[in-house]
């Protein structure tokens, strides 16, 4: 299965044998999220979204199948900053990649603006940063 958002933030799915192509969620009418800077998706179908715009990470959930939930796992709404933590005081400044990880235990997020790699603890929703250092661009091999 592929998962891909169009311009206007609906989000589909795409089954790579049929073909066939199914509209999940309309983010744009269901969400204050706008302006996704990512996507990335679980082994269970849980879909994760970086929003550039509004500093956050979300998580979408399918239920098995029924009516989608979204939640924000990490970022205050549309306040930029760099804060590692739990979900109530992480910040971000423009994310945009996200990956999660074969175990699904984690999340990674290219924090745009502050220059640094972060890591979202999937199980605790706790924010940390791995690399980079906010506010410093560039990078030192070692």
């Amino acid at each position: 299965m592929l998962y891909c958002l169009d311009k206007t933030e609906n989000l589909f799915t795409i089954n790579v044998n049929t073909l066939a192509v199914t509209k999940i969620l309309d983010l744009l009418n269901t969400s204050d999220t706008n302006n996704f800077g990512g996507l990335a998706c679980s082994s269970t179908g849980d879909t994760y979204f970086s929003s550039n715009v509004r500093d956050k990470i979300i998580k979408v959930s399918y239920n098995g199948g029924g009516t989608p939930t979204e939640s924000v796992i990490a970022g205050l709404h549309a306040d930029p900053g760099h804060t590692d933590g739990d979900n109530t005081v992480a910040q971000f400044d423009a994310p945009r990649g996200v990956c999660v990880s074969s175990d699904d235990t984690k999340l990674w997020v290219a924090d745009y603006n502050n220059h640094c790699i972060r890591e979202i603890d999937l199980a605790t929703n706790v924010t940390s940063t791995i690399a980079g250092s906010p506010g410093n661009s560039g990078y030192v091999d070692s």
